[in-house]
């Protein structure tokens, strides 16, 4: 419907999604809306002409809003995404939070455990230690004065080789009682001005001894002579008794200790500690050695108590765990500190600091006149360290030669003494370098220690059975295992008996003496027993297959009166000397007489058979004439061809 006058049209419009209602707006042609939300629209618009009539029909425009991009699907499909990974990261986060607590409290329990187990230990060794004293000095005063009292040189070391170890205990017994103070807080200090470098050097004296049977180089390096500190004389001396010990313990033979005593000022200590007492000079005691070395991560345990480094190449050389632990608290009540530095197989240096003068000492902690000093330690006569070597070597001809592999210097030397009697004896202080002279001088009987440093005694053995031309040796295990899994695989590894420490002297020779003797038994065997099988003479796998290999080649080329040594050798792939020892060391004969054997076994079997002649025999085993045969043959049996076969002499008299 058309108006006549446009002027006088009206209006109306709605907004369809938004309004419900119609919008009457006269004459006015524009529309305003603000702050329409995302979406579809539709925009309606009517008019009615100047008569009042309003048209029904309206014109429609369909309006679409798009949301802002934070809006958007995508958008709140990154907001479902990142709320997902909020609450995975606040959940890990939470359970990392949890197990953390949780760990902290175990370690907590585990600490207040391990608190608990250490002060039961102390307590245990202390009542302990109280009931060995008495016992201990009833041993020790009467050996000292049997020590002085002997006339005899070799009763004499013995007996201070039993003082030695007796007063290793006592010692350890006032470690462990003097321990349990430091825990208390009951251990004192009675401090007095003396000459450091004096008491150093004099402590370093009293292992003199033990570095000559180490062949050790030992040192003492100092620029001064006179350093007057305050110190309490039995601790200090038991703080440079441990360490000194600690070094002889790791360190190898022909390896080096140095001990040495230096003053510091202030600016010096810097680079040690920031535990040091501002404006004190200090003295410094080192000890330094080249031997094993500790790990890095263990630098900052050695020194907990009952703490032993779970490392295996150190398992021979464990101890109590409480020489460190105590010498730390000695060297703290005297208001010093203690460092260490290492180089694994290259260098350890552990550092006593004492601060000089006695400002930091209380008054009951000090004794104003001084007392002399005092070091009494027994020692064995000069003369038994001179003539004693750290790799014994006692070589007596006809005798049977045992190899002993211990890296205890005093059981070494103990076991050889006491062998050296009945047996040619040679010794070695380490695996690796008792594997070589078990190879150089083929013993007849192997006795070795397990825990030895480079070379475990258990992979010693291993060794030994691998190699042909040593694996019929008989081998001893000792050892202070005592389990039987650990016996189990002492036997396991091919070792022919296994004692555990201590041990009865009497028991081990006598585990000796029977093991030469049942070799010597099977040397017998073989020498008259014609039907003998390799089996029978060798035990181990090797050996078995090398003596197999070696009678069937004989027998395969019994009738060459020339088979010799050396075509034995070479079919056996060996040096001639190499087969001579190893025939000569499973049958006790020559490669010679071991074929000799061999072809006049084979001529009793033939005469059993009663087919041939003895001239027809003698030929068929190898034998260029009648008369060198019968001769070999009565040297052999104790019998001649011809009595055997004319029913004089049985088979029977013949295998016995």
């Amino acid at each position: 419907m058309q108006c006549a006058v446009s002027g006088k049209n009206q209006y109306a419009f709605k907004l369809e999604g938004f309004e419900k209602r119609w919008n009457y707006v006269g004459n006015k042609r524009e529309a305003t809306y603000t702050n329409l939300g995302p979406g579809e629209y539709t925009f309606k618009v009517k008019a009615c002409n100047s008569d009042g009539v309003w048209n029904d029909k309206y014109t429609s425009l369909v309006i679409k809003i798009l949301p802002p991009w934070w809006r958007t699907w995508w958008a709140k499909i990154f907001y479902l995404l990142l709320a997902i990974v909020a609450l995975y990261f606040f959940r890990k986060y939470t359970l990392i939070s949890v197990n953390v607590k949780h760990q902290l409290m175990l370690e907590h329990i585990e600490k207040q455990r391990s608190e608990e187990m250490n002060k039961m230990k102390i307590q245990f060794f202390t009542d302990l230690s109280h009931e060995l004293r008495t016992p201990l000095s009833l041993i020790l005063s009467p050996l000292e004065g049997l020590i002085y009292a002997s006339p005899k040189l070799d009763i004499k070391n013995q007996l201070t080789q039993i003082y030695r170890n007796a007063e290793r205990i006592y010692k350890l017994v006032n470690d462990l009682m003097d321990f349990s103070k430091v825990e208390d807080s009951k251990l004192e200090i009675k401090v007095q001005p003396h000459n450091i470098v004096t008491f150093t050097r004099e402590v370093f004296g009293c292992f003199n001894e033990m570095a000559l049977k180490e062949q050790i180089d030992y040192q003492f390096n100092t620029k001064y002579e006179e350093i007057t500190a305050w110190f309490d004389c039995d601790k200090f001396e038991r703080i440079i008794q441990n360490l000194l010990s600690n070094a002889f313990k790791f360190t190898p033979f022909n390896g080096k200790i140095v001990v040495s005593v230096d003053k510091l000022t202030t600016e010096q200590l810097e680079q040690y500690s920031a535990k040091y007492i501002e404006g004190t000079e200090y003295v410094c005691v080192s000890v330094i050695d080249n031997g094993t070395g500790i790990a890095p991560e263990y630098l900052d345990k050695i020194f907990d108590r009952f703490y032993q480094v779970p490392v295996k190449e150190y398992s021979n050389l464990k101890g109590t765990g409480i020489g460190l632990a105590l010498t730390k608290s000695l060297i703290e009540l005297h208001h010093g500190f203690i460092t260490v530095k290492s180089k694994m197989k290259k260098e350890t240096v552990f550092t006593v600091f004492l601060p000089l003068g006695n400002c930091h000492f209380n008054y009951s902690e000090i004794i104003e006149n001084s007392v002399d000093l005092n070091l009494n330690i027994v020692k064995s006569p000069m003369n038994e360290c001179n003539n004693k070597d750290k790799n014994l070597q006692v070589i007596k001809k006809g005798m049977p030669r045992i190899i002993v592999v211990e890296d205890n210097l005093e059981l070494r030397e103990y076991l050889v003494s006491s062998l050296e009697k009945n047996y040619s004896v040679i010794s070695s202080d380490n695996g690796r370098s008792g594997y070589d002279k078990i190879v150089k001088y083929l013993p007849d009987l192997i006795v070795s220690d397990i825990l030895m440093p480079e070379i475990s005694g258990i992979e010693l053995c291993k060794r030994i059975r691998e190699n042909i031309a040593i694996c019929h040796i008989p081998v001893i295990l000792l050892t202070a295992k005592a389990a039987i899994d650990d016996k189990i695989e002492g036997i396991e590894t091919g070792a022919d008996a296994y004692v555990t420490k201590p041990f009865n002297l009497r028991y081990l020779e006598s585990m000796i003496r029977n093991l030469i003797e049942s070799r010597r038994k099977l040397y017998k065997r073989f020498s008259h027993d014609i039907y003998t099988v390799p089996k029978e003479i060798a035990t181990n796998p090797l050996d078995q297959q090398l003596l197999e290999k070696a009678i069937n080649y004989v027998h395969n080329n019994i009738t060459n009166t020339d088979l010799s040594a050396d075509d034995l050798a070479g079919f056996l792939f060996m040096s001639q000397r190499n087969a001579y020892r190893k025939i000569k060391a499973l049958t006790n004969q020559s490669i010679n007489d071991f074929i000799r054997i061999l072809r006049l076994k084979m001529a009793i079997k033939l005469m059993d058979e009663k087919k041939l002649t003895i001239s027809e025999i003698a030929f068929d085993v190898g034998f260029a004439s009648h008369a060198y045969f019968s001769k070999c043959f009565r040297e052999q049996f104790g019998k001649s061809p011809s009595e055997y076969l004319s029913g004089k002499a049985g088979t029977e008299d013949i295998s016995n």
